[in-house]
């Protein structure tokens, strides 16, 4: 008789065990997801900041290769993500930026020329004078 009582306590101590690893389990679920969520929203937010960093950049050496004429050459390197680059105006003095979690615009003093259409991570500037002094390639 007093087996069975025993094997009555084991039993009832092993059940718990499993209930007490079975909590254990979901909250640790409810963790990862909760990290991983949180992690990835992170990572966005950084490449929406290095994006904006190389959209300023950019604006910037535009802005030196247009001023200190022709022969002058910059190249800049996108931080994030690849850039699309264009000109959405006639005038072609409106450099529109796109990255994927970033898009801005830049006016400039002087015309641009993109002859780049597919998305890269590396620009070269240069003023090459005349109509449109400024070529991105």
């Amino acid at each position: 008789m007093w087996m069975l009582s025993l094997l009555g306590k084991k039993a009832q101590i092993s059940v718990e065990a499993l209930l007490v690893f079975l909590v254990f389990l979901i909250l640790l679920g409810i963790a990862y997801k909760a990290t991983t969520t949180l992690g990835a929203a992170s990572q966005n937010s950084i490449n929406t900041a290095l994006s904006h960093e190389s959209f300023n950049e950019l604006a910037s050496k535009i802005d030196q290769v247009c001023i200190l004429g022709e022969g002058n050459v910059r190249v800049v390197t996108i931080k994030g993500g690849a850039a699309t680059l264009s000109t959405p105006t006639a005038e072609k003095r409106t450099l529109h930026f796109e990255t994927p979690g970033y898009t801005g615009d830049y006016n400039s003093s002087c015309a641009i020329d993109i002859s780049q259409i597919s998305a890269s991570r590396v620009f070269t500037l240069e003023n090459i004078g005349g109509a449109t002094p400024v070529r991105i390639s």
